[in-house]
């Protein structure tokens, strides 16, 4: 929605690029993914790419993110000044949005942090699983 904003109304073009650079820690996810499904759950590159993964995830989508959401929130009058640049229903919707997916990722990242220190199951192979 904020492409769409961004995009339409030619506003938002900074809280567009930091919510689409938290997507850097997506292709350590999708390593994680493959990895965990051919087996190789229990070795060093598994290891690796959880620590990968959770530090881009820390930087991007928790520094970032927080840095970008603080800066919206002190430019927010923009959206609601006179004339509006944006109709009040997108300009709020967006705000509740971006502000759910911070605390989003918050909650995600415990769980993270545990997978990649080691102190949460998960990720062995789908033979061991069965097994």
């Amino acid at each position: 929605m904020c492409c769409l904003l961004a995009c339409t109304y030619r506003v938002l073009p900074f809280p567009f690029a930091w919510l689409i650079t938290g997507e850097a820690s997506s292709p350590f996810l999708n390593i994680r993914w493959f990895l965990i499904n051919t087996g190789r759950g229990d070795t060093f590159a598994m290891k690796a790419t959880n620590i990968i993964f959770a530090l881009t995830f820390f930087f991007s989508r928790i520094l970032l993110f927080g840095y970008g959401l603080i800066d919206l929130m002190r430019n927010v009058n923009y959206l609601f000044s006179d004339p509006p640049p944006v109709p009040a229903i997108p300009a709020v919707s967006i705000l509740v949005l971006v502000c759910g997916g911070f605390l989003l990722n918050a909650f995600w990242m415990v769980g993270i942090v545990k997978m990649a220190m080691g102190r949460q199951k998960g990720g062995k192979s789908k033979s061991a699983k069965t097994a």
